[in-house]
């Protein structure tokens, strides 16, 4: 039996769902306006949740701003608590970064209503803490291009909190100081729209992993490649926005959104970013020096106890919910390799290629060495060694001179390393080019992942592979290919949509 009333909502239709409740279209029988009701999945016998539910919610709905979604109603019903609030025509910026990299001047107008709302809600003493492009809403019909922030106090009314009162947001555009559980203020929701800003301009997120410790590692620990790395189109003084946006430290993060919105609005008189050299927030295995084993050990074990805890933090606070960013496990797959293969050592290669000798899977980071490495690989914008992040597990580091060029080696781990993806062959190696429509795309070899992000142009020794390109809001694609010593294969994927939902839902 389907709903048809909550409260006094007369239920017209079923927007959508997550993983926290129900989205419908309401009508408010007492002025006749429609409104949108989202249903929260709490524990009414839980008196500190209902606390939690009712005074959050009383804080969002003292907000009165154009680009902050109007909550109008909070209240239960027979144990279903619920929110009544703006109904929002449009699509969600989630739904429009699936497309392809939102346009500069676009990306631009939408960061400005986002900083204001942000810097507004501040003044008020209230943390968005769950700021991501799901939960921003883009008008469409009379209100074109206007934007709206959902769910603020969702953070805190659907997760349980830490000690310090810190409620935890999603791992890809979550800020360090929330990912190590400590007490935050408004330039955590600046972090995170300067994760969201990077994600407009490229069409990838900052930081990526197929678990949540990979990627909590890198957002405490490590420096994304620019913007300028992934899209080369971008002017560098977008790199310089976007880098201090995304500061570890948030004491040298812009301090409000009317900041990074001046330096965003004059992003062309602004000079190139420079990488900083300041000390990670967790110390890297590759920091320490090779012959200090027992100091390596140490290191690598103090960071692995910090992303343990801050990963056990994550998954406390959260109640069912799966985390933006998070993937299942890939299986790795070998194609059958000839007795004994001797290992290949990575050939020097230009700013224009990467050589992929052994594609190995994307480690856990306390067991190994955590690499940042630019997701599409153009040849326009040529990194400076000092600039350059670590390499990929799978692919062969870009050199500085052939004389610091090293064979890959597998670091030693405490966890059993998987199986090495063999070439068949050991003749020459081969070039493949892969074009997909959209870019973007990230390429997966034999199920192992990569750095590398469509259009790419890398060697790859000889052999059979299993092509897999992944891009977010489109199908899988898969092709078998077989390269050959000093042969080009050029692979062209078109990849379809995945069914659109509803343009009309207010949250996901």
């Amino acid at each position: 039996m389907s709903l048809t009333k909550i409260g006094r909502y007369q239920i017209l239709e079923k927007l959508g769902q997550g993983a926290m409740g129900v989205v419908y279209r309401a009508l408010d029988p007492n002025i006749g306006r429609e409104v949108a009701i989202k249903t929260i999945l709490l524990d009414r016998d839980d008196a500190e949740s209902v606390e939690r539910f009712r005074r959050e919610a009383q804080a969002a709905g003292m907000l009165s701003h154009p680009n902050i979604v109007t909550i109008y109603d909070a209240d239960q019903d027979e144990g279903t608590f619920y929110i009544a609030m703006e109904l929002v025509l449009g699509e969600t910026l989630q739904q429009m970064i699936a497309r392809g990299p939102v346009p500069v001047e676009e990306t631009i107008a939408f960061v400005e209503q986002i900083g204001s709302a942000l810097d507004y809600a501040h003044g008020r003493k209230i943390i968005h803490r769950d700021i991501k492009p799901a939960n921003i809403m883009v008008a469409q019909g009379q209100a074109q291009g206007q934007v709206k922030v959902m769910d603020f106090g969702m953070a805190k009314i659907t997760t349980r909190t830490t000690r310090t009162g810190t409620a935890f947001g999603t791992p890809a555009y979550v800020s360090p100081e929330q990912a190590k559980g400590v007490n935050v203020d408004g330039r955590t929701d600046i972090f995170s729209l300067g994760a969201m800003m990077y994600e407009m301009l490229t069409g990838v997120l900052p930081f990526e992993g197929e678990h949540i410790t990979t990627i909590i590692y890198k957002v405490m620990s490590e420096e994304p490649a620019p913007p300028t790395a992934m899209n080369s189109s971008l002017h560098p003084g977008l790199d310089r926005v976007v880098m201090k946006a995304l500061t570890k430290d948030p004491a040298e993060r812009y301090q409000n959104g009317q900041e990074l919105v001046a330096d965003l609005r004059n992003y062309k008189k602004l000079g190139a970013w420079q990488p900083r050299k300041s000390a990670p927030a967790i110390p890297s295995p590759r920091s320490v020096a090779a012959p200090l084993r027992r100091k390596k050990a140490l290191v690598a074990l103090v960071g692995g106890v910090v992303l343990a805890v801050a990963a056990g933090v994550y998954l406390q606070m959260q109640q069912g919910t799966e985390p933006a960013g998070m993937a299942p496990q890939q299986q790795q797959v070998s194609p059958t390799p000839p007795p004994s293969p001797p290992p290949q050592p990575a050939a020097p290669v230009g700013a224009e290629q990467e050589v992929l000798s052994q594609p190995k899977p994307d480690p856990s980071p306390p067991a190994a060495k955590s690499p940042v490495a630019p997701k599409r690989q153009r040849p326009a914008p040529a990194t400076r060694a000092s600039e350059a992040p670590p390499p990929p597990p799978s692919l062969a580091s870009e050199p500085v001179a052939p004389a610091q060029q090293s064979p890959v080696v597998p670091n030693a781990s405490p966890v059993a390393p998987q199986a090495p993806i063999v070439p068949q062959g050991s003749g020459a190696a081969g070039r493949v080019v892969i074009h997909t429509q959209p870019q973007g795309a990230r390429i997966l070899i034999n199920g192992a992942g990569t750095s590398y992000r469509s259009p790419v142009n890398f060697s790859l020794a000889a052999g059979k592979y299993r092509i897999t390109v992944e891009r977010r809001g489109f199908q899988t694609e898969t092709r078998e290919i077989e390269v050959r010593g000093n042969r080009t294969v050029e692979v062209q994927m078109d990849l379809k949509p995945e069914t659109e939902r509803r343009s009309r839902l207010p949250f996901r």
